[in-house]
Formats: C-alpha cells, structure tokens, sequence
C-alpha cells in the first residue's frame, strides 16, 4: 500500500480537486501538472499525501474566495487538525478501513474474497442479538459493493475493531500462502 489516504478519502480529495481546476480555467494537462509540482512539489496526484491534498485544494480554494483558512474544504473529510467532530467520531478512522482492507488481502477465503469477509462480519462479529438491525443493513450494502472499502466505511469505529480482532486471527489461522514463482 503505498498512498497514504483510502481510496474514499483519496476520490473525494481527486474529485474536489478537478472540480476546483475546472472552476479556476484550468484545463490543460501540462498547465495542472506545473500546478500541482508548484503547491507540492509533485507533478503526479498519484503521488500526493494527504497533505498535500489538502494543501493544493486549500490554496485553490483561497484563490477562487470560496474561504479563507487553511485547510480544503472537502465534503464529507474532516480536514487534519481540524476541532474533532463528535458524530464523525462514530465512523471508522481511514487507519482502520486501510487494516481491514490489508487484513481481508492475507486470508485464504474459502468462500472468495468477495463474500467471505462479509460472512465473517455479519455472521459471526455482528451475530449478537442487538446487532440484528446492523447485520440487515450492512447486508444490504454488501450486496451492492462485496467486501470493499466502501462497505468498511459504513461500519460503526467499535464495529470496525471488533472486526479487526477477528480478521487478525483469521489471518493467523488461514493465511494467504504465497506462490514462489
């Protein structure tokens, strides 16, 4: 894993980012590729932290008077640094979707990766009773995305590590074997 945002976090921050070039009349590629290795120092977006995001859609935005601090407005990012958020605090960190993620790659699923680790999720981390509501809803997501990111990030953040627990031991127990060739 090389970035160091999640692929959600990293769309929103890419999506942004386009749509405030298009706002500033910036449309040719080698004008955005100058652009960028100005604010950052890289010409590649795929090689942006997500500071660096935050600092290029920052200054874009500065520049075209949407606001005036000095963090991206980005909707649905919390900018780093920015006062705590108690309901954002419900939802699991971006270190926690990218382990889950990472964990989900190095275990042999006997039922695939798409449909196992959901399994595990809703079958046995979420089977308790007061769960119930959960397990329906986050089935309803599965169906439509399989075991991604996408489905990590609705998990609520205890959910999100409880199901760490439990995909680390899976791991230890059905670990991916590695072909030498």
């Amino acid at each position: 894993m090389a970035a160091t945002t999640t692929r959600p976090v990293a769309d929103k921050y890419r999506r942004t980012w386009f749509a405030v070039l298009r706002q500033a009349g910036v449309h040719d590629p080698d004008a955005r590729h100058d652009l960028q290795e100005s604010l950052t120092g890289k010409a590649s977006t795929s090689d942006w932290t997500r500071r660096d995001w935050d600092q290029a859609i920052a200054h874009m935005q500065r520049r075209l008077g949407q606001h005036k601090d000095g963090h991206a407005h980005v909707c649905g990012v919390r900018p780093p640094g920015a006062a705590r958020d108690i309901e954002a605090e419900q939802w699991p960190t971006d270190e926690q979707v990218g382990y889950i993620e990472d964990l989900c790659d190095r275990i042999a699923w006997t039922s695939g990766r798409r449909r196992g680790p959901v399994g595990l999720l809703i079958g046995r981390v979420l089977s308790a009773e007061r769960y119930a509501l959960r397990r329906a809803v986050l089935s309803q997501v599965a169906d439509q995305v399989g075991a991604t990111p996408q489905l990590w990030t609705r998990l609520y953040r205890e959910e999100a590590q409880l199901f760490i627990v439990a995909l680390r031991r899976y791991a230890e127990q059905y670990p991916l074997e590695e072909s030498d060739g």
